[in-house]
């Protein structure tokens, strides 16, 4: 979800195809595709339920129609993660065959 609409990760994420989240000394790898409208809603209800301060970006409350929620889909991009491999340790996939670093 990207709360502050088509901002530079959005348009790189989906021009790339994929994603790659890091999380302390571990990543993973994910494809991505738009959610379909009935799924972008409930994410969007669900998120600004969770935080509330960012309601004055979005067009809908979490009461409105699915019209306005359907704007807000195409005006902050709900994004569908898929993974395309097993969540890896930094720096494993930069050694080489020989165990040293291919950087």
């Amino acid at each position: 979800m990207a709360p502050y609409g088509e901002v530079a990760w959005v348009r790189n994420a989906r021009a790339a195809g994929s994603v790659e989240l890091r999380r302390a000394d571990r990543r993973e790898a994910y494809g991505i595709e738009p959610a379909a409208d009935a799924e972008a809603r409930d994410i969007l209800v669900d998120y600004l339920e969770l935080e509330p301060i960012t309601r004055p970006f979005f067009a809908a409350g979490t009461d409105a129609s699915g019209q306005r929620f359907q704007y807000d889909s195409v005006a902050h991009p709900v994004l569908r993660l898929q993974p395309v491999g097993p969540m890896v340790p930094l720096g494993s996939a930069e050694k080489g065959s020989d165990g040293t670093s291919s950087q």
